[in-house]
């Protein structure tokens, strides 16, 4: 093989073990995932295709009305679910009449499909999140499944695709 070849051959190397490195580092900062399930709509409907980042919640904090994926185990199986933060620790959160209230305010929801049924009157513990699903219907969120710590979210929605 010639002198001009071998350099050639190792610079595709060198570019190739580069974009590995490259394309591994942001798969662990963003990734996509696919949406199951209709308890989003009409914000995210199923088979919709999202970016998730894990990183973006190191360089900033939490915010009411994040969509965020939250894990949970039930029947030994871990579950990844979308859901949208409505409060967090601290927020005294009422479900009364099929509204939510938030720290005494009714919240303005245009996202909503559905009715919010539940009778809900708690306070957000410490590190924690309440949650709800945009489809309130058919959503399994914080009225069923309660307060969840910060420590099960494992990512914040960026994009829909």
């Amino acid at each position: 093989m010639k002198k001009l070849d071998k350099l050639i051959v190792r610079e595709w190397i060198t570019a190739l073990i580069y974009s590995i490195v490259i394309v591994g580092v942001i798969s662990l900062i963003i990734w996509p995932m696919k949406v199951k399930g209709r308890s989003m709509e009409n914000t995210l409907y199923d088979n919709d295709y999202i970016l998730v980042s894990k990183a973006i919640t190191l360089i900033t904090e939490y915010k009411k009305g994040d969509l965020i994926i939250l894990c949970y185990e039930e029947n030994g199986k871990v579950n990844r679910i979308v859901k949208r933060i409505i409060g967090l620790e601290g927020d005294h959160i009422q479900i009364i009449d099929n509204k939510v209230i938030r720290n005494g305010q009714i919240l303005e929801e245009n996202y909503v499909k559905g009715t919010t049924i539940g009778n809900i009157d708690l306070y957000v513990p410490k590190g924690n999140v309440f949650f709800l699903g945009d489809n309130r219907s058919l959503s399994k969120d914080s009225r069923i499944l309660g307060c969840f710590n910060k420590s099960k979210i494992k990512g914040k929605v960026i994009i829909k695709l």
